[in-house]
């Protein structure tokens, strides 16, 4: 049975940025990029990377926010609560 791959090609899986967010400095750097887009999506997938990298558990604990609100919060459809201009 054929795939539609290329014969040899195995398939991957999906890259989390959260997993190579294992320092302070590429946190900032990656904030930094994110920040330099000046697209509210983009930044607040940036954020949510970094949530996830520290640990979501570990997260709502210091912050009193449960663990659903944060996913939810640094969800790509979530809508920001109010914006400034």
């Amino acid at each position: 049975m054929s795939t539609g791959e290329p014969r040899g090609c195995k398939r991957t899986g999906e890259w989390d940025a959260a997993e190579f967010l294992d320092t302070r400095q590429k946190v900032i750097a990656y904030l930094n990029l994110a920040l330099e887009e000046s697209d509210d999506r983009v930044v607040r997938a940036a954020l949510g990377d970094i949530a996830r990298s520290w640990g979501m558990t570990q997260l709502s604990r210091e912050t009193g926010i449960t663990r659903d609100g944060l996913y939810k919060a640094f969800a790509p459809a979530a809508i920001p609560a109010s914006r400034t201009s």
